[in-house]
């Protein structure tokens, strides 16, 4: 099941995700810049629901990714790809949640292993990691 108001959590989450310090560059909606090293956040389903409650309360699912392309020129470029999505999962993990509002309250985040995803022809390269993010909804709303 789907829930209605994901783009708001989307906004949210990708102005989060910008907040983080240690970014190299700022973080795009869904779409790469021209020039790497370059950063994007990607929705991947909507809210899916996992548990639901009597007074129409539920445990929502939102899974999103973020990807990062670079240039593909030198092994440390692809290990500080690799560690620099590393270092996002762990900061969503330790950090503030973002205020989802509408009386959502973040829970938990579960970040994947980053992993290459696409090799170009320019030689350059994606590198990804999945975030699952288990947020509460309150009853009466599921907006």
């Amino acid at each position: 099941m789907s829930v209605n108001g994901d783009s708001s959590i989307a906004k949210k989450l990708h102005t989060w995700l910008n907040s983080w310090a240690d970014a190299p560059t700022s973080i795009a909606f869904d779409d790469f810049s021209k020039d790497p090293p370059c950063m994007t956040f990607q929705p991947m389903s909507g809210t899916l629901v996992e548990r639901k409650y009597i007074d129409g309360s539920f445990i929502g699912v939102y899974p999103f990714a973020v990807s990062m392309r670079i240039s593909g020129d030198d092994t440390a470029e692809r290990s500080d790809a690799h560690a620099t999505l590393s270092a996002l999962g762990e900061w969503a993990k330790d950090s503030e949640p973002p205020e989802l509002g509408e009386g959502r309250t973040v829970t938990e985040f579960d970040p994947s292993t980053p992993s290459k995803t696409s090799v170009y022809d320019d030689g350059t390269e994606d590198y990804q990691i999945i975030v699952t993010m288990k947020y509460r909804q309150k009853g009466g709303s599921t907006t």
